[in-house]
């Protein structure tokens, strides 16, 4: 849980001046105690969960599954570097798109 509250820290460092919504999936490590009370006393993000068992919402979820298609479906890894960075040069090359509804495109 406490890489949740590190990696928050550093998209905040990153977007210093601004609100920040978080939209992610309800893993444990992102409803987590440390992280709700870290939630609580910081008012620049506000964080919107996707509903439990339901992937197909998640758009991160077609981006993995687009990733995994191309370059790991039946196939035997010989070597993980390489299979990591043809999944990297695959995830480089594309463009997904998304609707996010209230909010329009977003890419």
């Amino acid at each position: 849980m406490f890489i949740t509250v590190k990696i928050l820290k550093k998209i905040k460092a990153i977007y210093q001046n601004e609100k920040l919504l978080i939209i992610w999936d309800g893993a444990g490590w992102h409803r987590g105690s440390e992280v709700q009370k870290y939630l609580k006393q910081d008012k620049r993000i506000k964080t919107i969960h996707f509903p439990r068992y339901a992937p197909e919402l998640n758009p991160q979820e077609h981006v993995w599954k687009s990733g995994r298609d191309h370059c790991s479906h039946n196939k035997f890894i010989e070597n993980i570097d390489t299979a990591t960075n043809d999944f990297i040069s695959f995830l480089n090359s594309q463009k997904f798109h998304y609707y996010l509804i209230g909010f329009g495109a977003v890419s």
